[in-house]
């Protein structure tokens, strides 16, 4: 579920990205090739997400961050509020739920556990003797 929601948040993420470079007027063909890098690396990100690689979820937490960058960039040249706004909304989704659960649990076979039974019979036993 998790993955799911990251891939709807980047497919979001980068039609927003591609909503303001369609307004851009000045240095469209940077965008354009930052667009396509980034295109590139979500794809690796999603078969790392495929292959369950311990590196897949921090990955989607930097690409986040990234777009996020890319989107005040961009914000800077078009001043479209509403595009801008929903970009800022899924990226900062997209941090959480890529940051948020990361850690795994490792083999349920190196957990120690104790018998309590054990512990009681080997503890000394206090106090005097009555006779």
């Amino acid at each position: 579920m998790r993955a799911f929601a990251i891939v709807i948040l980047m497919g979001l993420n980068l039609a927003a990205a591609l909503l303001l470079e369609s307004k851009l007027g000045v240095f469209y063909w940077i965008e354009g090739i930052v667009i396509l890098c980034a295109m590139a690396i979500i794809g690796v990100q999603f078969l790392a997400m495929w292959l369950d690689a311990d590196w897949a979820y921090p990955m989607a937490t930097i690409l986040f961050s990234l777009s996020l960058v890319n989107l005040l960039v961009l914000y800077q040249y078009v001043p479209w509020f509403k595009v801008f706004a929903v970009g800022i909304v899924v990226n900062l989704l997209g941090i959480v739920i890529s940051s948020i659960g990361g850690s795994r649990c490792e083999d349920d076979d190196e957990i120690e556990t104790y018998d309590e039974e054990e512990h009681e019979e080997e503890k000394p036993k206090r106090g005097r003797k009555r006779k």
